[in-house]
């Protein structure tokens, strides 16, 4: 069973990258797609989305891999989905690149 057709359940989606454009294309899709089963929320910032997953678990992420990455070294997109995975293991996250 799809995640997303879970009968008689809003599920929560959280939407983080540093690309507005990003955001608002796949919140569009999300919302066509699932209409009124999916609440989303959006973050250009892996730190605000952790602020919020403290207040509210989403049922699901989609992350930004390369979020706010400048030069070499680990991506800032792996930093956010190792602390997510500290706050709550069973939060499911789609890690994005574009």
């Amino acid at each position: 069973m799809s995640l997303f057709k879970k009968a008689d359940k809003t599920i929560s989606v959280f939407l983080v990258d540093d690309d507005a454009l990003s955001i608002e294309v796949l919140k569009d899709y999300l919302k066509k797609k699932f209409t009124e089963s999916v609440e989303l929320s959006s973050f250009e910032t892996g730190e605000d989305c952790l602020s919020a997953i403290k207040n509210k678990n989403p049922h699901v992420v989609f992350l930004d891999y390369n979020l706010n990455s400048k030069g070499a070294g680990k991506s800032n997109g792996l930093r956010i989905l190792s602390e997510i995975r500290e706050i709550d293991p069973e939060i499911e996250v789609v890690m994005l690149s574009g």
